[in-house]
């Protein structure tokens, strides 16, 4: 089941076989040391290109609260619109396909691949931007779960899925022992 008041089915399919070796070899390849890879970067930004846009806009104290300026508003290590080139190297691949498919449909930012670890999980949170996912590994026990209670999970089959992450409250969980659970993750403006 996939809960409706969280994800529409897009009318696009890509090649997963495609998708799923171009990630295998970018995480083979690339020397990151997190969750996430950026695929995207920001002027200025090209010699770091792989970890530019990964992880999250907001500045944090030690207790993961927002840091804010004088008036209020959060400080942010980047915004959204700032992310405008495809990653060298990607030229012509299913990863480029995808960027260039969804970039005439819709204002995108960034686009990721971003890894769930196994037995682990994201901590409980509300997203300010809208999301695409494309699943490229995934397991019977992965899951999305939504403030409504519902565990969605996405196959791994080519299949794009809207995902309104500033609905509500969500988490991402991999319960399967071995497989890390690996999406691509495009933010819409």
């Amino acid at each position: 089941m996939i809960s409706s008041n969280y994800f529409d089915i897009l009318p696009y399919k890509f090649d997963i076989k495609s998708i799923t070796q171009e990630v295998n070899h970018i995480i083979d390849n690339v020397d990151f040391d997190g969750e996430q890879i950026s695929l995207v970067y920001r002027d200025g930004y090209k010699e770091d290109c792989w970890q530019d846009g990964t992880g999250t806009s907001f500045q944090f104290d030690e207790n993961r609260n927002p840091l804010r300026d004088k008036d209020g508003n959060i400080l942010r290590r980047f915004t959204e619109e700032q992310f405008k080139y495809i990653n060298p190297g990607l030229e012509g691949t299913e990863l480029e396909k995808i960027y260039s498919t969804l970039k005439k449909h819709y204002t995108i930012s960034r686009f990721r691949i971003a890894k769930v670890k196994p037995r682990k999980c994201y901590g409980w949170h509300k997203d300010e931007e809208i999301r695409i996912h494309i699943p490229v590994i995934t397991a019977p026990g992965c899951f999305i779960i939504t403030e409504d209670g519902v565990a969605s999970h996405l196959p791994a089959d080519g299949s794009v899925y809207m995902f309104y992450a500033r609905n509500g409250y969500h988490t991402a969980v991999n319960s399967d022992y071995s497989i890390e659970r690996i999406h691509l993750l495009v933010n819409i403006c």
